[in-house]
């Protein structure tokens, strides 16, 4: 993006690396593209946000947290 993120280097450095690009138009779906862990042009992602797009996740997909959670592993949120 071109900007300076001196809080975001530790976490990447010290915590979690991302290693797979979500640069799309809106923070919702990036933030999804992490969250479910699913190819945002594939799963047809990159609109979501964008005024009047009928595209999205369904009810019926899945993400880490309820795969670990099915494993008897906790997930928490970062905020």
């Amino acid at each position: 993006m071109g900007c300076h993120t001196p809080a975001m280097r530790p976490i990447g450095q010290d915590d979690i690396a991302s290693v797979d690009s979500s640069g799309l138009r809106s923070c919702t779906s990036g933030r999804l593209v992490i969250i479910a862990g699913l190819n945002p042009i594939r799963w047809d992602f990159a609109t979501i946000g964008m005024p009047g797009t009928p595209h999205g996740r369904q009810p019926e997909g899945s993400n880490h947290c309820w795969v670990a959670h099915a494993h008897g592993l906790g997930a928490r949120q970062l905020r």
